[in-house]
């Protein structure tokens, strides 16, 4: 019996730790897809930065990272995606190892909003030395019509990528 009792304890006592609040999860997403690409030296890779349960969004701006004694980016092959609904203004400021883009709408007197999933924009590296060279996301700003963060921007789940660059 006391075996029963101590058992019906615990569980009372983990049900009530567990967290069962009543705000939903934000599942806003942004992610380098694919998450992981092999190359040989010479190649190209494809990228695609997408991002997944947005609401109201105005603009994106951010960095892309990279190696680059590894790889280097091909300007020509950045990309707008297919996520937004119009044509979008987009900027980029290239560094020796880093994509700077801003990526927004023109304002108009009607909602400018954009909300959902989709490719926000595809960008190319090339392999010119073996190695691995991280793809990562920093400096990300998601923007409203009214120039405010977008709601749950501070529960943004990111997801970088790897490229390999390998010998023939």
């Amino acid at each position: 019996m006391k075996k029963i009792f101590f058992f019906i304890v615990l569980t009372v006592i983990f049900m009530s730790c567990s967290d069962n609040g009543t705000e939903p999860e934000s599942n806003l997403k942004i992610i380098i897809s694919p998450t992981e690409k092999h190359i040989v030296v010479e190649s190209i890779a494809i990228f695609e930065v997408k991002i997944e349960n947005v609401d109201n969004l105005f603009a994106f701006s951010g960095e892309i990272h990279f190696d680059s004694t590894l790889v280097e980016l091909q300007t020509n092959q950045i990309i707008v995606g297919d996520f937004w609904n119009v044509n979008p203004l987009i900027e980029t400021i290239i560094e020796t190892d880093c994509l700077n883009i801003c990526i927004g709408l023109t304002q108009t007197e009607d909602p400018d909003l954009i909300s959902g999933s989709g490719t926000l924009f595809s960008f190319s590296l090339k392999g010119v030395n073996i190695g691995q060279s991280d793809i990562t996301l920093s400096n990300i700003q998601l923007i409203d019509e009214n120039g405010s963060l977008i709601e749950n921007f501070n529960e943004i789940e990111i997801s970088n990528s790897i490229l390999y660059v390998e010998s023939e």
